[in-house]
């Protein structure tokens, strides 16, 4: 194995994620179980298979919710976070023996649904990057492709923000 990519997610609708006093615990737990436990358990795997092979590279998928703050979505926003300090764990850990560990970190990215189901989201969304557009899926997994590829050899311990510019405005 070269490289492994953690890229799942929990994700519920907002009204159920609202904030940390009216959150249902067990909800809470669900999310931070698959966002946080879930990557931990990825790389637990991940990391002796890379270190046989002498490295290689770990990504995460994570979140702009991670760093932009809202008044909504606590748990996922707490478990994105999470990812970031264990990749740094990773890329500080283990980077003298070969691994390289990186985050992605996706705005609101275009997709069919986004179009048919939230207009209301995208026009939001739109008002907010310095783009006249939002990213599409391949503009994430050339990000990805990228990393896990020897063109990003000398990327680690690092959060790529593919939002369109959305974060540096926070």
């Amino acid at each position: 194995m070269d490289g492994f990519h953690a890229n799942g997610a929990h994700f519920v609708r907002a009204n159920d994620d609202i904030d940390i006093v009216a959150i249902d615990m067990d909800l809470f737990d669900d999310i931070l179980a698959v966002n946080a436990r879930g990557h931990a358990l990825c790389a637990r795997h991940a990391i002796p298979a890379l270190l046989r092979r002498g490295g290689g590279v770990m990504l995460f998928t994570s979140s702009g919710a991670a760093y932009m703050p809202d008044h909504i979505r606590v748990a996922y926003a707490m478990s994105k976070a999470s990812i970031h300090a264990l990749m740094r764990h990773i890329a500080m850990h283990w980077g003298h023996e070969g691994i390289r560990a990186n985050v992605i970190a996706p705005g609101v990215i275009m997709h069919p649904d986004l179009e048919v189901k939230a207009p209301q989201l995208k026009e939001w969304a739109l008002e907010r990057v310095s783009l006249n557009y939002l990213g599409a899926g391949a503009d994430v997994a050339a990000t990805a492709a990228m990393l896990m590829s020897e063109e990003g050899r000398y990327i680690t311990g690092q959060v790529l923000s593919i939002d369109g510019g959305w974060s540096m405005r926070q």
